[in-house]
């Protein structure tokens, strides 16, 4: 489940930027490898199978998302995962915009 967070958060972003047809294919790809993998995997293992599926299912829809944000963004996967100084001070000034109007 902790790949999936990063797929959220990128389609808030492609939704915001119009590009729907990004969210939908990558659901469509959670969706198929999650039925393929159900088919193969819940017969001989049953619940567990059916959990492993879901984990494929979630992991190929994040690196599909990841993979065509970081190619239309020029961005890198280290920019995307690793915390820099900037973003914690904008963090900052967003919580103590937020504790200070209260």
């Amino acid at each position: 489940i902790m790949p999936f967070s990063i797929t959220t958060i990128l389609a808030s972003f492609f939704a915001g930027t119009g590009q729907m047809k990004v969210n939908f294919i990558c659901s469509f790809i959670g969706f198929l490898v999650c039925l393929i993998a159900d088919l193969i995997l819940i017969p001989p293992y049953g619940t567990y199978g059916a959990a492993i599926a879901t984990g494929i299912a979630y992991l190929s829809s994040t690196l599909y998302i990841l993979y065509f944000f970081i190619n239309n963004t020029n961005s890198s996967l280290k920019d995307i995962i690793i915390i820099k100084k900037t973003d914690i001070e904008l963090l900052k000034g967003k919580f103590n915009s937020i504790f200070q109007k209260k």
